[in-house]
């Protein structure tokens, strides 16, 4: 038969879907061959709390780029406050001793453009 579940709690994972009672009753059909087959069909109606993969386009500039780094001849458009806090080389490629704070391309050698 088919089993609507409905969960209105927020917690991971279901509490139960079918009864263990259930499963193993032969009169209720889960039991072939001596084996369980249960298969759950499910559609998502609504998700809360993921977020879509951002989507970014590295080729062309837009309002958060502000560096371009030139990889294997190829421009790549970037924002480098955000690198710097991920990245001790970019920290010191754009704001290190020796950065020319002003300089807006920087080409980047032994790296490849996948």
């Amino acid at each position: 038969g088919v089993l609507t579940y409905k969960y209105d709690t927020d917690n991971w994972g279901y509490s139960h879907i079918v009864k263990w009672s259930d499963l193993v009753d032969r009169e209720k059909g889960f039991i072939k061959d001596g084996k369980i087959t249960v298969e759950i069909y499910f559609s998502i109606v609504k998700m809360t709390g993921f977020r879509r993969k951002p989507r970014f386009d590295f080729n062309s500039g837009n309002t958060q780029s502000d560096v371009i780094l030139i990889i294997e001849g190829k421009p790549v458009h970037v924002n480098k406050h955000y690198l710097r806090i991920y990245s001790n080389f970019f920290h010191s490629l754009f704001f290190g001793e020796f950065a020319n704070k002003e300089q807006k391309e920087f080409e980047l050698e032994d790296v490849v453009y996948e």
